[in-house]
């Protein structure tokens, strides 16, 4: 058996009895397709023996480290050729009493494996990271190779060479020293996992080899990893404090994660309640109770929350299915409160207001890290509610320019950055629901909508449905608000809505996760009755002046079929696609009448109207 420094050969008895039994086959893959592969899963639920699973928990370095040079031993036996120091195991599977929340990371964990979930908050790009370096001495070219801890570069002091002894004088040689690929990453506590108040927290994960480049920004991930600490270095010099930081031994996409649970008992009777002619209705009138009126809305927010997807047409372009939709109002017409209403059923909902941000804090921004001085991308609100949504309140707050930077990200479910160096595609595979006030913070019934606000017209046209909040005096729809209002105030929820609560915020949040997983078709016997319908709202233009695009048509198609998921139907019926045109009709006569109450969609496409 050929013996390589550095490899420990052979390895404990355990460690390569235990993979030659549970993963010879996986280790033969491994050898036929590497470079291609070069990391070996194993499943921690196969470490059956107390010893062995407490020996790679408590004592990594030792038990870990074990079952690593296991692996090389076993592949250097079949091929002698590979360079087995490239070769690593992935621990998956951990289980939940090793998992942790960052936040409750300490000292006692330092040395030990633990498991966490998160999202990929900020990200560098792959590197190479020097593992031992090779030195020449500029006197005798005598070779000295010095192992690096990863903490700072560790230099000879003089040379090894007894009859030279030249102090200070060496030639780092990179092609001969030992490198792997590294990347850093931050990970960032999840927004379902926060209790009440609590802000997000992260740290910083180190990853090598076969682990770099699996994840982006924005990405779910479960990471298996060492705790490591760093000392905390200030101008003054080193002080008496350490920082965590992850050596991650497996990191994981998380993207199915199911944040609501629905069990088949769940799903048999919501199925059943989706059966009643007026469940969209009853879903409306569930969603915000406490909230008077405003009906369309409420269901322009639950068919967002459900309708979900970015699929590829055989031509290779992207057809989005999220429902994007904007809010204006006036002051004190309770928008915020449905954002936190939409919060309440739909956990995975990320918040992010216009007040003194930038368009970065949305999509994303090249920093500098304060640990490592490493230049990262940080991901904005879109990248880490990728698969999810976004609600952005103050949205008039940000300026147009900042606004105009979310178009490719919400008509392409994809935007790139490019700076400082740093080039990354990342996903925003999310609903975006802004809510707003107009620009003289109160709306002019004489002026069209668009002249009332100071968002571009190629920002306003990726929204799919566009409401209009206004705040008009009439006694009895104040009243009927009053009343609202001193119910919720008093837990009388009576006399909130005809049919409140209906449904629980339980049975609510289980009903949409089920409405999500829904995949209606399309019948081709509709496509004449969609074509219809959409032939019959451009024909409502004034004389040559055509007022809605083809994108209404999209617009119709992407409200219909969650209108069909909202039903949990396999099939996109009539009734859904004449609900669909319904809404959508009362989002165009809102936002998109002219001076002289026609139709005329050019209003949110070029910000002026077609006579202009």
């Amino acid at each position: 058996m050929p013996r390589k420094d550095g490899d420990n050969f052979p390895p404990p008895k355990w460690a390569e009895d235990f993979l030659d039994l549970y993963y010879k086959e996986e280790i033969l893959n491994l050898v036929h397709d590497y470079p291609s592969q070069s990391s070996l899963v194993v499943s921690f639920e196969t470490i059956t023996d107390p010893d062995m699973r407490e020996l790679i928990l408590d004592k990594p370095d030792i038990g870990y480290g074990n079952l690593n040079t296991a692996l090389r031993y076993l592949v250097s036996n079949y091929d002698p050729d590979i360079d087995v120091k490239k070769l690593s195991v992935e621990l998956v599977n951990l289980p939940d009493s090793e998992k942790i929340r960052i936040r409750d990371i300490r000292h006692e964990h330092v040395g030990k494996i633990i498991t966490l979930d998160g999202l990929v908050w900020k990200m560098t790009t792959i590197f190479p990271k020097v593992m031992v370096a090779l030195f020449r001495c500029k006197r005798c070219d005598d070779l000295t190779p010095i192992p690096q801890d990863g903490i700072r570069w560790i230099e000879p002091y003089e040379c090894g060479n007894d009859a030279c002894g030249k102090k200070n004088a060496f030639e780092f040689i990179v092609n001969e020293s030992e490198l792997v690929d590294f990347q850093r990453v931050k990970i960032q506590e999840r927004n379902e996992d926060l209790k009440s108040g609590e802000q997000p927290q992260s740290i910083l994960v180190e990853m090598s080899s076969a682990l770099t480049g699996r994840v982006m920004l924005g990405n779910r991930v479960r990471v298996v990893a060492k705790v490591r600490t760093i000392q905390k270095i200030k101008g003054t010099g080193k002080k008496p404090e350490l920082e965590f930081y992850l050596e991650a031994i497996s990191i994981l996409k998380n993207e199915s994660d199911d944040v609501i649970s629905v069990t088949p008992q769940d799903e048999k009777r919501l199925r059943e309640l989706a059966t009643e002619p007026h469940i969209v209705d009853w879903l409306v009138d569930s969603f915000a109770h406490t909230i008077y009126g405003l009906r369309k809305i409420k269901e322009g927010i639950l068919l967002s929350a459900v309708g979900n997807g970015l699929k590829y047409r055989a031509d290779g372009t992207q057809q989005r299915e999220y429902i994007h939709i904007l809010i204006c109002g006036d002051p004190g017409v309770a928008k915020t409160n449905l954002k936190h209403a939409l919060k309440k059923v739909y956990p995975l909902l990320a918040f992010a207001s216009g007040t003194g941000s930038r368009a970065a804090g949305l999509t994303a921004a090249v920093v500098q890290d304060s640990l490592t001085g490493d230049w990262v991308i940080e991901a904005g609100v879109l990248p880490l509610a990728d698969g999810a949504g976004v609600v952005i309140d103050e949205f008039d707050k940000l300026d147009p320019a900042s606004q105009r930077l979310l178009n490719d990200a919400m008509s392409n479910c994809q935007f790139e950055i490019d700076k400082a160096g740093l080039h990354a595609k990342l996903w925003s595979r999310a609903f975006v629901i802004c809510l707003m006030n107009p620009k003289d913070g109160k709306f002019d019934k004489d002026e069209p909508f668009v002249r009332q606000v100071d968002t571009p017209a190629d920002t306003l046209s990726r929204f799919d449905l566009i409401f209009l909040i206004t705040d008009e005096q009439n006694d009895e729809k104040d009243t009927r608000i009053a009343s609202a209002i001193f119910d919720a105030w008093t837990g009388n929820s009576s006399g909130t809505t005809s049919d409140s609560g209906r449904i629980s915020i339980d049975d609510l949040q289980k009903y949409i996760a089920l409405a999500q997983r829904t995949d209606p078709v399309f019948k081709q016997d509709d496509k004449e009755a969609i074509i219809s319908e959409y032939l019959e709202v451009r024909r409502k233009s004034n004389g040559d002046k055509l007022s809605v695009t083809s994108r209404h048509m999209e617009a119709i198609l992407r409200i219909s079929k969650a209108q069909a998921q909202l039903h949990l139907s396999p099939t996109v019926e009539i009734t859904h696609i004449a609900r669909a045109v319904d809404l959508l009709n009362f989002s165009l006569i809102q936002a998109s009448t002219d001076s002289v109450g026609n139709l005329d969609s050019s209003l949110l496409n070029a910000g002026v109207d077609k006579s202009q």
